[in-house]
């Protein structure tokens, strides 16, 4: 259990670092106005607590652990979303980084629309599981215990995830142009 709870605060952190570094980048391109060095150290960051996240969580899924013994298809909805899209999202982590540093060397090809569709594929699989893992970090570190309140704050930050990842692919598809051409 200790190693769950020891995710759960990582993940808390990684959370906040995602949006901080999120809605940096999504003002910048907003504004045209890319700080690369800030850009660059805000993901290090994030990048240090998400690949450490990703570990502990697959050290917990597949791991000798008290999960060992529920089969697939005992877990509910939100837990196989939540594992589902984390796995999404850290399959497509590689692919999010590659693209955030090239992008602007293929601006007006076609791969342009494959990286523009990764980074809105990216963040989509981020707020999926994020809104359905937000409120059981906090049931995991024992400060969340009412069922009725989990399920509002799950709802809560699903539709804030909903309106911020309509909001970041928005700003990623209408605006790369502008920054990285001067268009």
């Amino acid at each position: 259990m200790r190693l769950k709870k020891t995710n759960a605060v990582i993940a808390l952190i990684t959370t906040v670092l995602f949006l901080v570094h999120s809605l940096y980048q999504t003002i910048s391109y907003a504004v045209s106005y890319v700080n690369i060095p800030l850009k660059a150290s805000l993901g290090g960051i994030l990048a240090l607590f998400f690949i450490a996240h990703v570990i502990i969580s697959l050290i917990i899924i597949f791991g000798k652990n008290d999960t060992v013994k529920i089969t697939y298809r005992d877990l509910n909805k939100s837990t196989l979303f939540q594992r589902d899209f984390g796995i999404f999202a850290a399959v497509l982590f590689i692919p999010h980084v590659a693209t955030s540093m090239h992008i602007g060397d293929v601006v007006g090809t076609a791969w342009y629309y494959v990286f523009q569709t990764v980074q809105v594929a990216f963040f989509g699989a981020l707020f999926i599981h994020i809104s359905c893992s937000f409120a059981k970090a906090f049931i995991t570190l024992g400060i969340l215990q009412d069922i009725k309140k989990e399920k509002m704050i799950s709802n809560a930050v699903a539709l804030i995830s909903a309106v911020l990842w309509m909001i970041m692919s928005i700003v990623v598809i209408t605006t790369y142009n502008k920054v990285y051409l001067g268009a």
